[in-house]
């Protein structure tokens, strides 16, 4: 997906998904980076770093929107995002929709 809406991954780098969902296929939530960097990435970015989001699909779902929709919204995938919001869910002692 990435390749087909951005161009080639230069040889030696791997996507960095910005969004912290492995299995997103927005190719604006990407960027190719070094092994190394994605690595150090991962390390260094906790994954409370993506609540603003997952706070407004939360809200979301509240209001009835469907998953899909959601997803759509954010540029996702819909099976992820569920996940990240039942997570995100139990961090903030909320009800799982």
């Amino acid at each position: 997906m990435y390749e087909q809406h951005v161009g080639p991954i230069p040889a030696g780098m791997e996507l960095d998904h910005l969004c912290f969902v492995t299995m997103c296929v927005n190719p604006t939530h990407m960027e190719p980076v070094t092994p190394e960097e994605n690595l150090r990435r991962r390390r260094s970015t906790p994954q409370k770093a993506w609540d603003p989001e997952l706070a407004k699909a939360y809200q979301m779902r509240v209001d009835g929107v469907p998953w899909r929709k959601i997803a759509a919204d954010l540029g996702m995938t819909h099976g992820p995002l569920i996940g990240r919001v039942r997570d995100y869910c139990e961090r903030k002692s909320l009800p799982y929709l």
